[in-house]
């Protein structure tokens, strides 16, 4: 749920300051999307990331932050 809140938060522009975190992701999204024009690159190259940060929502809820 925590990463949903983030995702959403960064996808609809009225909502980008309801998480800290959302201007952030909308940030690494958009320079990937300047680097790689390409769908197709683009996706394989930010899904290392996007794989870090979901790790990192996990573990801020196993600690009861998120």
């Amino acid at each position: 749920m925590y990463g949903r809140k983030i995702i959403h938060a960064a996808d609809v522009s009225a909502d980008i300051d309801a998480d800290p975190i959302a201007r952030g992701l909308e940030a690494i999204a958009s320079g990937y999307g300047l680097r790689f024009p390409d769908d197709q690159e683009n996706l394989a190259r930010q899904f290392d990331v996007y794989d870090a940060l979901y790790a990192w929502c996990k573990l801020e809820i196993a600690q009861g932050q998120g």
